[in-house]
């Protein structure tokens, strides 16, 4: 009997969502989650060639892990601490934002949640950061 509810513990997780662990997110592939797009710097404000290299961006991001992300020169991952504008009420409050580059004068603001990436604003001018 032991040996039976031994090997059933040993089989369950029985404490799947252990805390303070050291694992992190970032051997993950990226998604993108547009649920939380702001009207702010909205994407259908972006010029067709803003599209094309917006298009660009996830093609590229969207066969990356974020370990990679976070260390492409081409994409330039940040994390901002100020922002010219007011981050709106649905940017969560524990959040850190990231600026990814998309192009020269072209930025995707949002945070991480797990392995996504929460789209918020399509910054064309930097207007919100200068990156």
């Amino acid at each position: 009997m032991k040996q039976t509810i031994n090997n059933f513990i040993n089989q369950k997780n029985l404490y799947p969502n252990k805390l303070n662990t050291n694992k992190t997110d970032d051997d993950k592939i990226c998604m993108l989650l547009f649920a939380n797009c702001h009207n702010k710097y909205p994407l259908e404000k972006l010029s067709s060639k803003n599209l094309k290299e917006f298009i660009n961006f996830c093609k590229k991001i969207e066969k990356m892990t974020w370990k990679e992300i976070k260390i492409d020169m081409g994409l330039n991952y940040e994390t901002p601490k100020h922002f010219k504008v007011n981050m709106p009420d649905l940017f969560p409050k524990d959040a850190t934002a990231i600026s990814l580059r998309a192009s020269n004068k072209f930025r995707i603001i949002g945070w991480c949640e797990s392995n996504y990436l929460n789209l918020m604003w399509f910054d064309k001018n930097h207007e919100s950061y200068s990156g």
